[in-house]
């Protein structure tokens, strides 16, 4: 579902249309509103909070919609394994990146394929116009001006349910640039979903927690998305032992982002209590 977003956007993307760039923060901030408004017919509430911008939108239509699942490739009816996370938390202590996991083989027996969930068209093209209003408002701003992280959350406040998404501004300008790979600007684009009574008839974010991201908590957020998205989603699951994949999600993230506030990781294993810790090379 991230693909099908990422690609509309890029299309959309190119074929915006012009507009003058920002000199400041609070111009930028003015031109994405008028941009959600005037041309995308959206009104999302707006909050920067230091380096980090939030925008929430309420809409009252559905997020997701059912398609029919995917079948078995043919023949294939003997059981097989996988390893499913039953468990991952990443934490900072200190210089020190804390991981916390379960994750366990199981097996896998050929089934019927059941329906599936995915964005409905309306959220999609919400979502693309979205990141469309934050490259033509934000792009131009100097990297020391521009907010770090970018938050949304679409939020259905009929049902109560919303879509969260955490993202490094300048992960999108490079995106867009064709500077970053679509298939590394999967891995740093985080999507989740969210919900709770508090979004019930909220239009207005009240009560909602905006608050900001320092990078500690984002290079956190990071190595649990690659984790999750290596395990459940990629064309080349994990082929290691599960502390090898976790130590290469930590490389990459740190990497990614050029994070020197770190001298080691520590592994804790739930299933055993086992316990590990390494340098960071």
């Amino acid at each position: 579902m991230i693909r099908a977003f990422l690609l509309l956007f890029a299309v959309m993307a190119g074929c915006a249309r012009p507009i003058p760039p920002a000199q400041d923060m609070a111009t930028a901030l003015q031109k994405m509103e008028d941009i959600c408004r005037q041309e995308l017919n959206i009104k999302p509430v707006i909050i920067l909070k230091w380096k980090t911008l939030h925008l929430y939108l309420p809409i009252t239509s559905n997020l997701f919609k059912f398609k029919p699942g995917e079948k078995p490739p043919r023949g294939s009816k003997e059981k097989g394994q996988r390893q499913q996370i039953n468990f991952f938390e990443t934490t900072f202590k200190g210089q020190t990146i804390a991981i916390s996991y379960d994750i366990s083989l199981i097996n896998i027996y050929p089934k019927n394929p059941s329906p599936m969930t995915a964005y409905t068209d309306e959220l999609s093209k919400i979502n693309t116009g979205l990141l469309t209003a934050i490259h033509r408002s934000l792009g131009d701003l100097n990297t020391e001006d521009s907010p770090d992280f970018i938050v949304l959350l679409i939020a259905n406040i009929t049902d109560g349910v919303g879509i969260k998404t955490i993202f490094h501004s300048i992960d999108l300008k490079r995106h867009l640039e064709q500077s970053l790979p679509q298939e590394e600007f999967i891995l740093r684009y985080m999507t989740e979903m969210t919900g709770g009574t508090t979004l019930i008839n909220n239009t207005t974010g009240k009560g909602l927690e905006f608050e900001e991201i320092t990078w500690p908590e984002f290079i956190a957020k990071q190595i649990t998305h690659r984790i999750n998205f290596k395990y459940t989603q990629s064309s080349f699951p994990p082929t290691g032992n599960d502390i090898d994949e976790i130590l290469a999600a930590v490389q990459a993230a740190i990497q990614a982002y050029d994070f020197k506030d770190v001298k080691g990781i520590e592994l804790t294993d739930l299933k055993n209590g086992d316990r590990h810790s390494f340098p960071i090379k």
